[in-house]
Order: structure tokens, then sequence, then C-alpha cells
């Protein structure tokens, strides 16, 4: 009887909305509809709460962006511009000397038809060999059959490539061009498609350098090879051309942020940045690595020379898995495998093996790189917390302006190794003004020809005062949710914490503890 009363007691009395109504209601009817009405508002209260904790324990995020000082990014993070990796689209040098022991291209090409002709094979066979064959006949294909020591001796050298280095500096509204030599850092990255690549580093001397200026010479002489490889990508000539990256200080480049430059054309890249700040765990699988870290697809490495990120570890993953599960090396997952010391294993695509071993290696290497890819991708590779990318706004015109001058032939050309390519240039520029006008124009005609097909300019520069700061938070903070919980469960059902003090009491009555005792002094009386 007493738990009756009390229950009775506190459906009467409760907080609860609707609750005190559907009991001192005078008629069935109304009790009914009051019992339906707060039957189904609690249900509403309770589908609304579960749906805001579900939401919760995914630990959304939300993404704002804001306009920061680019001072921040380059001088109070990194102390220097970024890094600038340039690759010539030829990679067969005119100037390699002492190559004789090296497998000439028109000899591999040979080796390739040999190895994929068949007099008696069905067609389905015939296109299999065709595949194997245009895979081949590229630059790639010729590159694991040489080496990467043979392929940087028959490519272009620093001192041929890069004839003018410069790095910028600002003062105030003027800039400044001082001499690679003096400040900078230049270094040789080996890439299975362009063979010789040099990376240009700005000094970390807290002097505000804000670009790169480059004069490049492509040095398009040795057209031969490209007889051979004419199936690569469906060419019909050589490549002409200069590929560039811009990436961080010790980062091997993915060429994600690349610019193409052809000959004759001076590209002046606006670099913009961009800076990425994800949520930590538990909101997203990012891991915020420190500076020098050295990680090699997951696994610390300090002998390893890279600091780390994400496409480097992503490719590196997969030329590793490609390796274990092919038992050789496959350059399509990697830009710079040859860093990665998978010295005993061969090559996929090496002319060395017989042709069921070459077949097995290749077809295996296809299967392999793209779940490979998936799985170092969303599984070994986590993105970095503080991250910042690039993104590049570029403006093109003819260069050089004046290749028949004296001073272009002089600061370019002169005492150089390649000066015999341009004995046309030369007589152009010791002619006289009296000299025949006709012969003057043809080689005017010729001089430009040549150079035109043989010099590119880039120059990269951050001329942007802000950058843009994309910020990941979380959605929800612990205040946040019961904030969102009181206002749906009281909306709907008028339940407060007052609530919970409501139970506590009944409960405490139910068990005895709200009786009143009786007085001791009146009892003795």
């Amino acid at each position: 009887m007493v738990v009756v009363e009390e229950l009775r007691q506190f459906v009467s009395t409760t907080s609860l909305k609707g609750v005190p109504r559907m009991y001192k209601s005078p008629t069935m009817v109304l009790r009914l509809t009051w019992a339906v009405a707060v039957s189904s508002f609690l249900v509403v209260a309770a589908y609304f709460s579960v749906n805001l904790i579900a939401e919760y324990v995914s630990h959304p995020t939300v993404l704002s962006v804001s306009e920061r000082p680019i001072v921040e990014v380059i001088y109070e993070d990194n102390k220097r511009f970024p890094d600038v990796t340039v690759c010539n689209m030829n990679p067969f040098s005119s100037l390699a000397n002492n190559v004789s022991d090296i497998i000439t291209v028109r000899q591999y090409y040979h080796d390739v038809i040999n190895r994929t002709t068949c007099g008696n094979c069905s067609e389905q066979e015939q296109d299999f060999l065709s595949n194997i064959r245009t895979e081949l006949l590229t630059p790639e294909g010729y590159f694991q059959n040489i080496g990467s020591e043979s392929a940087a001796r028959i490519g272009h050298q620093a001192k041929n490539f890069i004839i003018n280095c410069r790095i910028i500096y600002a003062s105030g509204i003027k800039l400044h061009y001082v001499p690679c030599r003096e400040r900078a850092i230049i270094k040789h990255f080996i890439h299975p498609r362009f063979y010789n690549c040099y990376t240009v580093q700005s000094p970390d001397d807290h002097s505000f350098s804000i670009g790169i200026y480059l004069e490049l010479h492509l040095d398009n002489f040795n057209m031969e090879p490209w007889e051979y490889l004419k199936q690569s990508n469906q060419l019909t000539g050589h490549p002409s051309g200069v590929l560039a990256d811009i990436h961080f200080y010790n980062t091997i480049p993915a060429f994600e942020s690349i610019t193409k430059t052809s000959a004759g054309m001076s590209s002046l890249v606006n670099v913009v940045f961009e800076k990425r700040q994800r949520a930590p765990a538990p909101y997203s699988d990012c891991k915020d690595y420190s500076d020098g870290e050295r990680l090699l697809f997951g696994k610390l490495n300090e002998s390893y020379r890279y600091d780390y990120s994400t496409p480097l570890c992503q490719t590196g993953c997969a030329e590793y898995t490609v390796t274990e599960h092919c038992g050789c090396r496959s350059i399509n997952n990697l830009n710079g495998f040859a860093e990665f010391s998978f010295e005993a294993f061969p090559f996929c695509s090496s002319l060395e093996a017989n042709n069921t071993v070459l077949f097995e290696r290749m077809a295996c290497e296809h299967v392999s790189s793209g779940y490979v890819m998936g799985e170092c991708v969303h599984t070994v590779c986590p993105l970095m917390c503080y991250e910042t990318s690039f993104t590049n706004t570029l403006s093109q015109s003819a260069w050089p302006v004046t290749p028949h001058s004296q001073a272009f032939y002089r600061e370019t050309i002169q005492g150089r190794a390649y000066e015999g390519h341009y004995e046309s240039l030369y007589n152009l520029t010791m002619m006289s003004s009296g000299d025949g006008d006709m012969a003057k124009l043809i080689n005017a005609i010729e001089s430009y020809r040549v150079v035109r097909n043989n010099f590119a300019h880039l120059e990269f520069v951050v001329r942007d005062d802000t950058y843009k700061l994309y910020e990941e938070t979380p959605r929800w903070s612990f205040s946040s949710l019961l904030s969102q919980l009181g206002g749906a469960l009281n909306l709907w059902s008028g339940i407060t914490v007052m609530l919970l003090v409501e139970f506590l009491d009944l409960t405490l009555k139910i068990c005895g503890f709200g009786e009143k005792k009786p007085d001791a002094t009146v009892y003795k009386k």
C-alpha cells in the first residue's frame, strides 16, 4: 500500500509534462488522450536523443576556412621557400660521354621486337604480345633494363641543364636575385620516366626568400631514341619541355602540383599556399609527425633521408607490396623508387628473364598494382594532421625574347659543352650590319628555331599576402551534447534534470527513508 500511495503521489505531482493531467483527468476519454500524447512525445524525445548520441559518438567534424598572413606558412612553419624539382621531358642527352657499355635504345628496341613476335600465335596471343611490346617500348621500360646508374649517365647533367639558377628575395617592394651557388642546394633525383631530375632547395637562413628563378637548356638534339619509342603514349616525336613540381623541403616530389613548360616558353608561376589542420583522433585517422621524422610506408626508418609525406608513403607501400607478391620491382606506383633499395629484386620488365617469367611478372604487376594501392591508401599510410599543399596560377610567354642577341649568346651558350650546337646563332651574332640581308635572314630563321626548341624559363614566386587555412574542429563537445539533449527532452516531454531528483525522492520514500519518525519526547509522556 505504501508503494501504491507513493506512486500515486508521484504521478500527481511530477514535473514530467502531461502525466499529472493524465492522472487527474475526470473521464476515461481524457485519460486515454493524455496517455497517447505523453507516450507519443516520449517516443519522439527518445528518437531525437538516440540520434544525437549516435552522432556524437561518430565524432563528426566541421570545416572552417579562414585567411591568414602568408608569413606564418613560409617563415614561421618552414623558414624557407618550398623545394622545386625540375625534369626534362626528354630524358636523353646528346652530351652523354663514355656510354659505350650501355645497351642503346636501338638494340633494346630490336630485343623487344624479337621477344614479342610470334608467327604462329592466335589473335588473342598476338594482342597480348602487342600490349607487352607497347609497355616495354617506353622510357620506363628502357630504364628498367639499363638500371638507375646507367640512366643517370645518359641523362642530362645539372651543369648543362640548369644554366641559370637564382633565389628570389623580397626587400619591401623590390626583388633581389641571388645566384643559387651562393645560397641554395641542388640535389640529384632519379625518376624512371625522366631519368635525371634536380631539386632546388632554398636556404634555411630566415632571409625571406619568396621564389626560385630558373633558366634551362633542354638539349633536344638527341632525337634517335624517340624513333624507337614512338609507341610511348602514341607519340609521333620526342616530347619537348620541362615538368616541374613544387613540394616541401626534404620530401620526395609527388608531381601533384606540376607545371609543364614547353620549349621556347617562359612560365611565371604564382605559388598559392593552402594549409589543412585535421582534427586528431578519435575524429580522424591522421597522425602528427614531428619535423625530420623518417618514416618509410608506416615504419620508422632513421636511415631514410626524406621526411614523411602521405604520397611517398602510399607509393612506397605499393612498391614494397608488389615486390613481395610478384618477386620483382615495379615503377608504376612510385615516382622515386630508386630511394627504396630493393636491389635484390629484378625489375618486372627486365628482359634478362625468359619470356615465361617476364610475362608472368608483368601480369602480376598489373593485377597487384590496383588493389595494393587502395590498401596502402586506406590502411598503411595515415594523413598528416597538419599539412600544407600548393595550387598554382600560371602565365606564359615566348622566351627568350631576343635569342639572336650577343648578350644571350654570351650568358647562356658561350663556353658551355653544348656550344657546338649553336653555330648558326654564333654566326648571326657575329654578322655586322653590312652583311647580306638574305644570309642574315637565313641565319636568323635557323637560330630562332634552334634556340626556341632548346631553352625554357621558369620562375616560381609567392605574390599573395595571405593563404587559406582549412581547419577541422569537432562539431560536438560534451557540453553542447548536454544542451542539445536537454533541449530535445524538454521540448517534447518536459524532461529536466530535476526529474532525476524526483525519481530519487520516490525511491527513498519507497525504501522507507521518507517516513517521519515519531517524536520520542511525546511518546514518553
